[in-house]
């Protein structure tokens, strides 16, 4: 997940350095107009490949310490996926300030 988010930023830094685009509004209003899959697929893959990362140190302390101690990891892991997924939807929830959203949530940014 985390090569192609690189993929995607880059194909945005290389149509922002090939192209001129019109004017806009606000950086929310250009990248929906002109580079929302870009922005949306460097965003959503890196994300993802933050919390599959996570998701295996929970369980790579489950295999490493057992039972006892590796439900202790996975309920950190778990606590801090969960939070971190809040602030991202905090996040995307708040949009530009000026009504400009891509979605409410991030499962809104995955459909």
């Amino acid at each position: 997940a985390e090569i192609l988010s690189v993929t995607y930023a880059t194909i945005a830094i290389n149509k922002l350095s090939e192209a001129k685009p019109a004017a806009a509004d606000s950086v929310t209003s250009l990248l929906k107009r002109d580079y929302e899959l870009p922005w949306l697929g460097a965003n959503i893959n890196f994300l993802l490949g933050l919390f599959g990362f996570a998701t295996l140190l929970g369980l790579r302390a489950w295999f490493a310490f057992g039972s006892a101690l590796g439900k202790i990891g996975m309920l950190v892991v778990a606590s801090v996926l969960s939070h971190s997924l809040a602030v991202v939807n905090r996040g995307i929830a708040a949009g530009d300030g000026d009504g400009t959203l891509f979605a409410n949530n991030f499962l809104g940014l995955i459909k």
